[in-house]
């Protein structure tokens, strides 16, 4: 981590190892609402790491093979919880004040891996999408059920975010860029790339 103004180098911490003692690629940085943790997914490494800026050191570590791998993963708005999709097709809610052995809540199994997760800002939705034929979905974040489907000539989306209003949602891929609106999620825009 560096401090922006004078370009020095603050902070370093090491990720999870793999078998062969090289260190795993990081798939994922997250930070949570008040900027004192940090979130970081690794692909190969079946794990997450939350660092803590403040005090420079791992404040809540995801026992290895409770998941598949990180692809994203997301802070609630309250930073209690944190969302994690991985490409075995699960979205996993873990809270971070379990830091002994976390067990997740799972929200749905989808075929396909999960490529992205983002909430709502008042942390009572959550949107998942994954591989190409898959629709996003929105879930209940307490019951734990799905709300909506936002269906349509889907592309492989990798990142999700709502505006700040908490009604409007953007997906990006490759190509082109879809917002949607709530309360019947429907579409708003869409802007391809044209290639």
């Amino acid at each position: 981590m560096w401090e922006t103004t004078n370009r020095q180098l603050i902070a370093q911490f090491d990720g999870p190892r793999l078998d062969n003692g090289l260190a795993a690629s990081t798939a994922v940085l997250a930070f949570s609402p008040s900027s004192e943790l940090v979130a970081a997914g690794f692909t190969k490494a079946s794990s997450l790491v939350v660092w803590d800026l403040i005090a420079n050191r791992p404040k809540w570590r995801l026992p290895e093979r409770k998941v598949y791998a990180v692809l994203d993963c997301a802070f609630s708005p309250g930073g209690e919880q944190i969302a994690t999709a991985c490409p075995d097709g699960t979205v996993k809610l873990w809270s971070l004040k379990d830091k002994s052995e976390p067990e997740p809540i799972s929200i749905g199994f989808q075929s396909g891996m999960q490529t992205c997760v983002a909430y709502s800002p008042d942390g009572k939705r959550l949107a998942t999408s994954g591989d190409e034929d898959q629709p996003i979905k929105i879930w209940d974040t307490e019951t734990r059920q799905e709300v909506a489907r936002l269906k349509g000539e889907f592309d492989f989306f990798h990142k999700l975010a709502f505006l700040p209003d908490g009604d409007t949602l953007v997906a990006a891929s490759q190509r082109e860029v879809r917002i949607w609106r709530a309360a019947n999620f429907s579409e708003i825009a869409n802007a391809r790339s044209g290639k």
